[in-house]
């Protein structure tokens, strides 16, 4: 019995480390490949929110709300653009993308990634219905959020506000 016991323990353990290090080998070779799609999914979306930009200068976000990943200024002088990450339903990640003119507002807002939130409710934080309430404004007062995707939709709407309160951190910075 002891035997038994002992050989199923030895079996169990060798399976676990043969797949620990299949992950890690898998992961030594993904690793890069999803740092440089995300990157290429954050600089069109970059693109995007601040179209009339000529490049970009990514500046420190380190005194800004935790949810404002990224900040580049225009070199152009056009505005300044932003990532954002919001904690959605059940801690799923929303990756955002804003641009902002020199006075604050909204150009433009682009749903990078909202796959981890549920299909067909709290994805809709992803559709233009919902992001275009966005545009023109220097603040989320008058933003509906989505029936259904309530948690989604404030992870949102929050994370624009802090959007908004670090814009305004760094226009008074160039003061």
């Amino acid at each position: 019995m002891k035997n038994i016991s002992l050989k199923s323990i030895v079996v169990l353990t060798s399976i676990c480390l043969v797949i620990t290090v299949a992950l890690a080998v898998v992961n030594f070779f993904t690793a890069p490949v999803i740092e440089e799609n995300t990157k290429n999914a954050n600089n069109a979306a970059l693109k995007e929110v601040l179209s009339t930009a000529t490049s970009f200068e990514e500046l420190d976000a380190q005194n800004l709300p935790k949810t404002v990943v990224n900040v580049y200024k225009d070199s152009g002088n056009s505005g300044y653009a932003m990532i954002l990450e919001a904690k959605g339903y059940k801690g799923g990640i929303i990756r955002i993308a804003v641009g902002f003119n020199n006075d604050g507002k909204i150009v433009n807002i682009k749903t990078i990634d909202c796959s981890t939130q549920t299909a067909g409710l709290g994805s809709k934080v992803g559709n233009e219905d919902f992001t275009n309430q966005f545009v023109g404004k220097n603040d989320t007062e008058s933003v509906d959020t989505i029936s259904g995707a309530t948690i989604s939709s404030k992870a949102y709407k929050n994370a624009v506000n802090d959007a908004f309160n670090a814009i305004q951190i760094l226009l008074k910075g160039q003061e």
